[in-house]
Formats: structure tokens, C-alpha cells, sequence
């Protein structure tokens, strides 16, 4: 009888090492993450103003990108990555890869902004839409801390949501945002294991790609000459607002305004 319970506690014991092994997979972490991004974007925005998709997965020139959230308003397209990790984190917005510091055990990551430019490039030529017309989102989920001063849209779940209530401009008319939901709808791969696998295989496949706009699209600084940032205002007359900063600020503070040749297609 000893023995019996013995082999029963091992057995136990065997099965819950094997339960938490898989709760702690990077990809089990990230479906957590996502859930909770998820829970959060659908309590905090209202349906009558926003349409949430999670866990698109779209085809792309290069296979598919597969995208954890998608956000459509009447104020434009949020395009959201999420990152279900702990530690303290350092990176700057042009980095090609970030820090994770968890007690002395420092581990190096892609620029989750480089890696959602890829999504967020797919998912607006899907569309027919301007770069100004879709915005990027970083999303840190856990316990993760910053520790480098990040971009307005890169933080917690609470710098997500109210990034996207900074939009208040309206762009797209109601018919407008029929069509592009139509489109989310009609051209997303199913989610299953299957798609997930397909796409899984794509990324390892797939070259490098580019991060930053083509240079013809980026203007000059008409004070110092350096080359300018799309940025977004946060206070002021108009939070949401987009606007051409200067990229060596706040050594050169000179702006310019986004005239129709810049965010029309």
C-alpha cells in the first residue's frame, strides 16, 4: 500500500512538472498576454466606436504576419503587439534590439517596433490605407518596467488604451470603416494550429525586413537639416494630433505640420 501511494505521488508529482513546464513556454506566455490585452481593449473601449480583432493572421508577400490585435475606430487603425514579460527593460525607439534585465541575467530582443513595422506595413497595403492612417502599439504585459524613457506608444496596458483615445480626429466616414472590417474579415487565415504552424514557418523562412519608411517619404528638418519623426501629440489643442518632429530633440525643437501630400495614399 505504501508503495501504491508512493508511485501515485510520483505520478503527480511528473504531471504537474510537466503542466507548469508548458505554462512557462514563451508561446504560453503570450497567449496569456494576449488574453489579457484582449479583456482589457474590449472593457475599455466602447463598441459602438471600436472594432477589436486579436490573433489575425493575414497573407503577406513573404508567407503571412500574424498580428495579436487589431483596433478599428472611425479615428484610424491601431495595430497591436504584446509582450507578456518581467524584468526591467532598455531600448530606444531605433534599436535594433532591446534589453531584459531580471536580476543580474540580461537577454537580448528584437525591437518589438521593428518587429510590429512588418504588421503593421502588411496589414495598411491590405487596406489601401496611408501610414498615417495606421499606428503601431507595443504592449508590455507582467511585470515588465521600463527603464529607458519609450515612445507614447510603447507601455502597459493603460498606456495602450489611452494612446488610442489621444485620437479624436475622425478620418474614416461609417461606410469607410464597414469596408475595412469587411476586409479583416474576409482575408484573415482561420485561426487554427494549422495557420499557426504555416505561419510559424514563414518567419523562419523569411528574410530580414526593413524597418524604417523609404527616405523619399521622410522630410528634412528646415532648421538643422536632420532627418524628422512622425510623431503624436500628447497635450496641447489637439492630443492625437500627428506631426513631423524633429528626430535630434530636444537639441532642435522645430516641427512641421502633415500637409495632404503626407498622409493621403
Amino acid at each position: 500500500m505504501l508503495l501504491t501511494w508512493i508511485l501515485i505521488l510520483i505520478a503527480v508529482f511528473i504531471f504537474l512538472s510537466i503542466i507548469i513546464a508548458i505554462e512557462n513556454t514563451p508561446s504560453a506566455k503570450g497567449r496569456r498576454g494576449e488574453i489579457f490585452v484582449s479583456s482589457a481593449l474590449h472593457r475599455n473601449l466602447p463598441s459602438q466606436q471600436y472594432t477589436v480583432f486579436d490573433n489575425v493572421t493575414l497573407p503577406a508577400p513573404n508567407g503571412s504576419t500574424q498580428i495579436d490585435h487589431i483596433v478599428i475606430s472611425k479615428y484610424g487603425i491601431f495595430c497591436i503587439e504584446t509582450k507578456n514579460m518581467k524584468g526591467w527593460i532598455y531600448g530606444y525607439e531605433r534599436q535594433k534590439y532591446w534589453t531584459q534585465v531580471i536580476y543580474q541575467k540580461r537577454t537580448r530582443f528584437q525591437n518589438p517596433l521593428r518587429q510590429n513595422y512588418s504588421h503593421t506595413e502588411t496589414l495598411r497595403k491590405r487596406l489601401g490605407l496611408s501610414k498615417a492612417f495606421v499606428h503601431s502599439i507595443i504592449v508590455f504585459t507582467g511585470d515588465a518596467e521600463s527603464k529607458t524613457p519609450m515612445p507614447p506608444n510603447v507601455g502597459d496596458i493603460k498606456t495602450c488604451i489611452d494612446y488610442i483615445r489621444y485620437f479624436k480626429s475622425v478620418i474614416f466616414n461609417p461606410s469607410e470603416v464597414d469596408r475595412i472590417t469587411d476586409i479583416i474579415i474576409s482575408e484573415r487565415m482561420e485561426p487554427t494550429r494549422a495557420t499557426h504552424r504555416l505561419h510559424v514557418e514563414n518567419v523562419r523562412n523569411r528574410p530580414a525586413q526593413p524597418f524604417r519608411q523609404p527616405k523619399e517619404h521622410i522630410p528634412d528638418c528646415p532648421v538643422c537639416g536632420a532627418e524628422m519623426i512622425l510623431r503624436t501629440a500628447k497635450k496641447g489643442p489637439n492630443p492625437g494630433s500627428q506631426f513631423w518632429g524633429c528626430s535630434t530633440f530636444p537639441k532642435c525643437r522645430q516641427t512641421r505640420s502633415i500637409d495632404n501630400t503626407d498622409v493621403l495614399k
